[in-house]
């Protein structure tokens, strides 16, 4: 049966699918670790986001947090309950689409420090409350309009 038929509209036929994975690390006060892009970056420079990345083959989607999160903030974490799922795009030529999995985590130990790669300049422990002054990528601000209405958020995140 074509397409068509379901209500289904796809852009093309052919292109690549990436899934990617990201956590909402929340610490013992309720706040969240966000992170700022690289200015030097050529993935959107400067821009904050929770941490996370492509799950490679072979990986489990917590498996590849864990490692993404590590390499990005040198957190060791423990991987919980999906809050979130988007698809997007990837700019400029759209033939990639990503499919991201937003989840609910939390550090190992409390008081790890903070160490990021090269691929971050900066990272801020917030609320939602925190987060009018900054500029987020689009599937971070997707995840942070979903937590107003989402059934965990009086849970673990403070606003």
């Amino acid at each position: 049966m074509a397409r068509e038929a379901y209500g289904m509209k796809y852009p093309k036929d052919t292109g690549t699918m990436v899934l990617a994975v990201s956590g909402l690390v929340c610490d013992r006060l309720g706040q969240f670790l966000i992170l700022r892009r690289s200015i030097d970056d050529d993935f959107l420079p400067g821009q904050w986001e929770v941490p996370g990345g492509e799950v490679k083959f072979g990986e489990s989607p917590s498996d590849a947090l864990s490692r993404e999160t590590y390499e990005e903030c040198g957190l060791e974490i423990d991987v919980g309950l999906p809050l979130f799922v988007t698809t997007y795009f990837i700019e400029p030529s759209n033939e990639e689409q990503c499919f991201e999995i937003f989840y609910y985590c939390k550090p190992r130990d409390p008081d790890q420090e903070i160490r990021l790669s090269t691929e971050h300049s900066a990272y801020r422990w917030t609320t939602l409350v925190g987060l009018t002054d900054i500029q987020m990528t689009t599937s971070t601000r997707d995840l942070i309009g979903s937590l107003a209405n989402h059934p965990l958020t009086r849970v673990f995140v403070s606003f």
